[in-house]
């Protein structure tokens, strides 16, 4: 990165600054994030939604290379180990984020916020020398339009300085879940129902979280002063009296953390044929599984305890749409016309025996022996080192060329 270009990204760290938020995605200061405890609205389980979704996503191996065919016709591909978009796409992104946090953060916001942008900052020739994701918390989305030069431009509105901002729509890699918002902004979310029962849901659950936090459940209710004579002192006392004897009251129902309270003289014991909470142990199960069904997800998949199969279906439904839309706007965004020409193109792998165990990874590894190589294989399954005569392709011979199978 040549000295224009890091004076460039220094001053766009310093422009946008450095953000603080709490889970709500509302804007802290330094001091409020380092010192005061910001209490969330929301409970954990739609968390878990978006952090299990980012996770699998950063799995992935995003990388460049080119496919061509040299003059004699035969088809050529070349890895681009060296070329400056796969120190990007397989080490730093930018000096601030790995990979695997980029990748993080894109999916985390494509799942949280519906949408999710990353900053392409280019040299002086137009290439990529970094990606920088915004944080959608702090956006609102309105119209793209069209200049008479021909470029597009994103109009969003930052919640935390009220100010209008533009961004020229080809120096961004802009993910939406619902592809309307290209004609009506942050207007097609709406009529949302999907969200709306997940924020209703979760806010309940949030509810419970907090009762549980604050003693659980009420089990009855203290009244002070009996019919005859509590009332009439009730009547005497002065409004500081009786706040502090409404004090002593509620310190008590706290230190009892739903026990039997011993009462005094003149108070009286409610009982509650039914406590008093939000939601039954039952409903909150089935609350938590809407949420989890509303993203795709099962509980499974958040725990550690899927199989095969139900991590595949996962990742086929959820994950693979995701890094198929991710895959074709950092194509287009990030290599010029006349690379795509040249076969130029970026892709993502994954690793095949991810979800399987280690003794079925083995056989499939040796029944697969012509499509990779020994070294491919030991660096898939193991992390071990490439060995000497490793790098080529065994033949099977349970297969052979259909001329080899004419009859004589």
């Amino acid at each position: 990165m040549n000295l224009i270009n890091r004076v460039r990204f220094a001053w766009n760290l310093v422009r946008r600054g450095i953000n603080f938020v709490d889970s709500n995605g509302n804007r802290l200061s330094w001091a409020d994030w380092s010192t005061k405890f910001i209490q969330t609205k929301h409970s954990p389980i739609t968390e878990t939604t978006y952090t299990a979704f980012a996770n699998e996503f950063s799995k992935l191996d995003f990388y460049a290379y080119r496919e061509y065919t040299d003059k004699d016709g035969k088809p050529q591909y070349d890895d681009l180990n060296k070329d400056r978009l796969n120190q990007l796409l397989g080490l730093r992104p930018n000096p601030l984020l790995t990979a695997h946090d980029f990748k993080f953060i894109m999916a985390y916001q494509y799942a949280k916020y519906g949408n999710a942008i990353a900053v392409i900052n280019r040299d002086v020739n137009g290439n990529v020398f970094d990606y920088t994701p915004l944080d959608m918390a702090n956006y609102e989305f309105g119209h793209g339009y069209q200049l008479d030069n021909g470029k597009i431009l994103l109009k969003v509105r930052n919640k935390t300085s009220s100010k209008i901002e533009l961004f020229v729509y080809d120096d961004l890699l802009f993910l939406r879940q619902n592809p309307n918002q290209i004609f009506q902004g942050d207007k097609s979310n709406n009529d949302n129902a999907t969200d709306t029962l997940t924020r209703l849901y979760d806010t309940q659950l949030n509810v419970l979280l907090n009762e549980m936090m604050q003693s659980g459940e009420i089990r009855g209710i203290v009244e002070v002063g009996s019919s005859a004579v509590g009332g009439l002192n009730q009547a005497l006392m002065g409004t500081n009296e009786k706040n502090s004897k409404q004090d002593e009251i509620t310190e008590r129902i706290k230190k009892a953390n739903g026990g039997v309270l011993v009462l005094d003289a003149g108070e009286k014991w409610i009982d509650m044929k039914a406590p008093f909470r939000t939601l039954s142990v039952d409903e909150q199960n089935t609350l938590t599984k809407m949420i989890y069904s509303f993203k795709g997800i099962n509980e499974k998949v958040v725990n550690g305890t899927a199989n095969e199969d139900e991590m595949e279906i996962y990742f086929n439904k959820i994950i693979a749409p995701f890094a198929e839309q991710f895959t074709e706007e950092i194509n287009y965004k990030s290599l010029t016309p006349t690379a795509r020409t040249q076969g130029k193109k970026i892709d993502f792998r994954r690793n095949p025996f991810e979800y399987v165990s280690i003794t079925k990874a083995i056989d499939c590894a040796y029944k697969g022996a012509m499509y990779a190589t020994k070294n491919e294989m030991r660096k898939m399954l193991f992390k071990f080192g490439p060995l000497e005569g490793g790098d080529e392709l065994l033949d099977n011979l349970n297969f052979t060329t259909k001329e080899g199978n004419k009859d004589e």
